[in-house]
């Protein structure tokens, strides 16, 4: 999703790489923000609630109709 969006960084989960990604993004605020619009926007066109409902019940109008679901 990150890759997807462009809205941030994908570290180890441990305290110094998160530590050093957070002082980045406060160092710039310019990039910090456009990465913070890129995930909204991200978030509401493919990981909102609307969103995913639309595609589970598309899937499973595929199944009833014995069909194979998108991905």
């Amino acid at each position: 999703m990150i890759e997807e969006s462009g809205a941030g960084y994908c570290v180890p989960f441990e305290e110094e790489p998160f530590a050093e990604a957070v002082v980045r993004l406060l160092l710039d605020p310019v990039a910090a923000r456009a990465m913070g619009e890129l995930g909204r926007r991200y978030a509401v066109e493919h990981r909102s609630y609307g969103v995913i409902a639309d595609r589970v019940e598309r899937d499973l109008q595929n199944v009833v109709a014995g069909t194979r679901p998108a991905t």
